[in-house]
């Protein structure tokens, strides 16, 4: 047994697993990342950051469940809000046309779209909407709306997209 620990590698500090040595990873089968891979943390976090950002994203997924069963809820009760409910829910996207051009990497929007896509990406802007709703300035369909962005601003949260650079690249 000592001669097994004495070959393994040290874990890596706040790290509760072993790395194996090689003649035994040989004999594993491949889950699609080496054992090394899967361990490090994602996109280059410190592991207390990796699961504060999944923490994160898992809370968005909490709020994207109660804004969408908010958003049927009024849209059942309502005569109206269907169009807003699409067309807020599909607008914070329009940013990306404006950022599309050629000659950018996979995933980099054009630098001029990314204060628009800023913009339409935090959740003041729903939150406006929603109060100038409640308030009576606009109808009650443009609440259907705001939940919707919100919505849609959430589902982005939760599935990893979040604001962007100044470069147009998401920011880590």
């Amino acid at each position: 047994m000592t001669a097994t620990v004495a070959s393994r590698s040290q874990p890596a500090p706040g790290r509760s697993h072993e790395v194996a040595r090689p003649d035994e990873a040989a004999s594993r089968p491949a889950l699609g990342r080496s054992d090394e891979a899967a361990s490090r943390p994602a996109l280059g976090r410190s592991d207390e950051a990796a699961s504060r950002f999944a923490l994160g994203r898992a809370a968005y997924g909490l709020l994207a469940a109660a804004l969408l069963a908010l958003a049927v809820f009024e849209l059942a009760t309502q005569s109206t809000g269907l169009w807003q409910f699409f067309a807020f829910g599909a607008g914070p996207d329009l940013a990306l046309l404006l950022g599309a051009a050629p000659g950018l990497a996979k995933g980099q929007l054009h630098p001029r779209a990314v204060p628009a896509y800023n913009l339409l990406h935090r959740f003041w802007g729903p939150a406006a909407l929603a109060l100038a709703a409640a308030a009576g300035l606009v109808g009650v369909g443009f609440l259907i709306g705001a939940v919707a962005w919100a919505l849609h601003i959430a589902v982005d949260r939760t599935v990893g997209y979040g604001l962007r650079g100044r470069d147009g690249f998401q920011r880590a």
